[in-house]
């Protein structure tokens, strides 16, 4: 990570007063990533190659440049794929809307109808010698999303667990004060 990055999180609401009428909530959650190293690495890279091209095996100049060639495919397309910013708007009598923005500017958005929602929880993932934690949204019985009983909230940030606590309180109150 870039010196002087960091995560944060934003929180919106309005409500006009009603539980008749619509409320929401929304949370974004947004990481600061720099692409330094790997421009770093794709630098040197070049370098080691203009360095060996300078020579006179021609197959060995092929092989570095298909080398340099993969690993910078590599990096471009690991930006491409990586997630800079998640949205979790909640809008309390009609659904729960989760979107993540890209690197590039694409966008992906899951919507969970109020009705299938049940209860929220954190769950702990061990994985080699970390445990990370995730908040994910439990539905109700005999109700699954492409065969799951439960969805992560957040599931490419992995924000710390006192930003997840603090979600975990605000959607559990207005969870059950709209049950």
């Amino acid at each position: 990570m870039c010196p002087g990055s960091e995560d944060s999180l934003k929180t919106k609401s309005y409500s006009n007063g009603s539980l008749e009428k619509a409320s929401y909530k929304q949370f974004s959650f947004r990481k600061s990533y720099c692409f330094v190293n790997k421009l770093t690495v794709t630098v040197y890279s070049l370098l080691f190659l203009t360095c060996l091209l300078d020579g006179e095996c021609h197959a060995r100049k092929c092989f570095y440049a298909t080398l340099v060639s993969v690993v910078f495919g590599l990096q471009l397309l690991s930006a491409f794929y990586t997630v800079i910013e998640e949205h979790l708007l909640l809008v309390v009598p009609l659904r729960i809307q989760m979107t993540s923005i890209y690197y590039y500017g694409q966008q992906s958005t899951v919507s969970i109808p109020w009705y299938k929602i049940a209860d929220l929880m954190i769950i702990d993932e061990i994985t080699c010698q970390q445990v990370l934690p995730f908040l994910a949204v439990q539905f109700k019985e005999g109700v699954t999303i492409d065969g799951q009983s439960h969805i992560i909230l957040f599931p490419n940030m992995r924000p710390r667990l006192a930003h997840l606590e603090r979600i975990y309180r605000d959607l559990q109150q207005i969870i059950d004060a709209n049950r």
